[in-house]
């Protein structure tokens, strides 16, 4: 039986590269071994638009954190964001942007 695994509060940040890297290497290695990811609280120590996954000069800490996520979606693997004022305040934004992500 494939355990769930749960991060929470994570905060991630360009003054705190050693987190994202952390993260990033989790996604790859102990969440493709999961039965599903669960993201709770903040996820980035700022919001991140479609924006700023879209556009060519966009922010590069959350593509990198979207790419290594879209991969784990891709392996059915992705779980739930919720809680936390950044994902309460956006979620028909997370959401639409998961679908959209899942599609292409």
């Amino acid at each position: 039986m494939l355990r769930d695994l749960l991060v929470s509060d994570l905060h991630l940040s360009d003054e705190r590269p050693s987190i994202t890297d952390r993260f990033v290497e989790f996604l790859a290695r102990e969440a493709t071994r999961s039965g599903g990811l669960y993201i709770l609280g903040d996820l980035f120590d700022y919001w991140v638009g479609d924006d700023e996954l879209s556009a060519p000069g966009g922010d590069p800490l959350a593509r990198r954190v979207a790419d290594a996520l879209k991969a784990l979606a891709r392996g059915g693997h992705i779980g739930l964001f919720m809680g936390g004022t950044t994902l309460r305040e956006n979620w028909t934004e997370i959401a639409r942007w998961i679908v959209r992500e899942e599609k292409s």
